[in-house]
């Protein structure tokens, strides 16, 4: 976020091949993530249902969290284009 803050300070098209640069991350991330379901119930099998269940709240989390934020990151590159 302080590099969007700050972002003023570069052109717009700086500031949107910043913004697509974040998006990749964060849909690299998400690759990442999309693993977690299996690990949690290879792993979950050893554990209490219960306390598997917390696993998976801890991955909705970062699914969700990683969505919005390639959410927000487009919404700010629609407003940036029609500057450029």
């Amino acid at each position: 976020l302080m590099k969007v803050f700050f972002s003023g300070n570069v052109s717009p098209n700086q500031s949107i091949a910043m913004l697509q640069k974040f998006i990749a991350g964060c849909q690299a991330y998400l690759e990442e993530l999309s693993r977690t379901p299996e690990s949690i119930s290879q792993y979950g099998q050893s554990v209490e249902p219960y306390q598997a269940l917390y696993w998976k709240l801890t991955a909705d989390f970062g699914n969700s969290f990683m969505e919005m934020c390639i959410a927000w990151a487009q919404r700010c590159i629609a407003k940036l284009e029609p500057l450029v």
